[in-house]
Order: structure tokens, then C-alpha cells, then sequence
């Protein structure tokens, strides 16, 4: 039987992403640290989840998403690697995206990552009502998280060296697509561009890749023109999305 959470349920087999219960029985205090993971925003949440799955350093978070898709990998509960100065009180949610990202993102494709932002953001909240903490929609500071106040704080004001989500992070609108979340305002689907499985998109992954970032780790070692041969039908329409879109960046 499954938890559905992706890395209670399929850990990284080299270093562990998260613990449960929390070091020296802490408990959650409301506090969320906003990430970006600063990856290609084309390869979207799955190539995030590949990340945190094998990695043999420290980093994941508790949900992550990109404009379509939202990775669950922990349940609130557990403490995460997600930022030294929080971990053992915090959760941390992250766009699978870079901090010079926001702003130069297609409009429909930034949209999404805003909406499933707010989507983890009004999950943690509504959680947190249940255990009588009430998780404010205000940003909050580095010095705020360390001390446990319940809000929503830069992963760059943490204390460490970053900056993320960026400085053209829009606050403003993250704030307000989750009250509008929490006020039943806004669609509970995220922002789909194809039905695809995620065999099709990890073919498209690997030849997205391969085009653009001088990728060579094909699916089964085939050619690139094998690759696209054989899956023409089911990646045409998204291959070409993905390339109008890169022109467009």
C-alpha cells in the first residue's frame, strides 16, 4: 500500500531527503520557506523529482511544481532538507524554475507555476487550521522564520547564501491567487498544456534535451532521430510548443 507521497513511498536510495518524527520531537510552527530549484523551467517538475530522487547531497522540499504539475514528496509532518536555518519548524514549498525566470516566462506558463504555488501554499495553510495555527498571507523575514513566526519567507532571506525565488518574485499575486484558493475562487485543476503520460513526457524531456541543452542520455540509448521516429504522433504538437517557446524567451 502507497502514502502517494513520492519519496516516503520510493526514497533516495544514496542520502535521505527528509526524516520523520522531526529531530528532537520539534514541531511545525506555521512557517513556509518559498524556493525556486533553479532548474530549466522547460524540464519541468520531473526533472526536479529525477533530481531529489538521486541525489547523494542534501536539498528536496515538501511539494514542488511546475505550470502543470505539482510533485508531493513528504507529508507536512516531516522535516525536509530543505533550508538549514528552518528545517527542524518549517516546510518548504518550490517552482521548478530559476529566480531570472519570473517575468521572462511565456504568460500562460508563468501563470501556472503562480497558481500551484498557490495551490501548496493554501494546502499547508488549511493544514496548519487543523492544528490551530493560524499561517498569516504575508511575506515574512529571515529573522521571523528563524524565530518560528508563522508566514511565508524567502528562501534567500533565510540567512544563507541565496536568492531565491528572486527578486522578481510577485509576491502580490502568489498571495493573492491563495486567498483565492482558500476562498474557493480559483480552480482546483493546474494549468495543463497536453494529456500526457509521464512515459510521453519523459521521452519529450529526453528530446527536448537533447536539442537544446546538448543533452546525450536518450530512453532506451536509441538515436535522437530514432527517438523522435518512433514517438512523431505523440510528441509533435508539444516538441513544437516547447521550441515556439524557447524562441520566445
Amino acid at each position: 500500500m502507497t502514502s502517494g507521497y513520492i519519496l516516503v513511498d520510493g526514497p533516495n536510495p544514496y542520502t535521505p531527503q527528509g526524516t520523520f518524527p522531526r529531530r528532537g520531537g520539534a514541531k511545525l510552527s506555521g512557517t513556509c520557506i518559498v524556493h525556486t530549484s533553479e532548474g530549466n523551467w522547460r524540464g519541468g517538475v520531473d526533472a526536479l523529482t529525477n533530481l531529489v530522487r538521486s541525489r547523494t547531497d542534501y536539498g528536496c522540499y515538501h511539494r514542488a511544481c511546475d505550470w502543470q504539475d505539482i510533485a508531493t514528496y513528504y507529508p507536512w509532518e516531516w522535516e525536509t532538507w530543505q533550508d538549514s536555518e528552518t528545517n527542524n519548524w518549517a516546510v518548504g514549498i518550490s517552482a521548478a524554475c530559476k529566480t531570472t525566470d519570473w517575468g521572462n516566462m511565456p504568460a500562460d506558463v508563468e501563470e501556472g507555476f503562480y497558481r500551484n504555488l498557490a495551490l501548496m501554499a493554501a494546502d499547508f495553510i488549511n493544514y496548519m487550521a487543523s492544528k490551530d495555527i493560524h499561517v498569516p498571507l504575508r511575506r515574512i523575514t529571515g529573522a521571523q522564520a528563524r524565530a518560528r513566526v508563522p508566514g511565508f519567507a524567502a528562501h534567500g532571506d533565510s540567512g544563507i547564501s541565496r536568492s531565491d525565488p528572486g527578486v522578481n518574485f510577485d509576491w502580490s499575486r502568489f498571495f493573492k491567487y491563495t486567498a483565492d484558493v482558500l476562498n474557493g475562487a480559483a480552480s482546483p485543476n493546474p494549468v495543463q498544456e497536453d494529456e500526457m503520460t509521464p512515459e510521453d513526457r519523459r521521452k519529450l524531456n529526453a528530446i527536448y534535451d537533447a536539442l537544446f541543452n546538448g543533452g546525450t542520455s536518450m530512453p532506451e540509448g536509441k538515436p535522437l532521430k530514432d527517438l523522435i521516429h518512433d514517438n512523431f504522433t505523440t510528441v509533435k504538437a508539444s516538441l513544437g510548443r516547447v521550441e515556439e517557446n524557447t524562441k520566445k524567451a
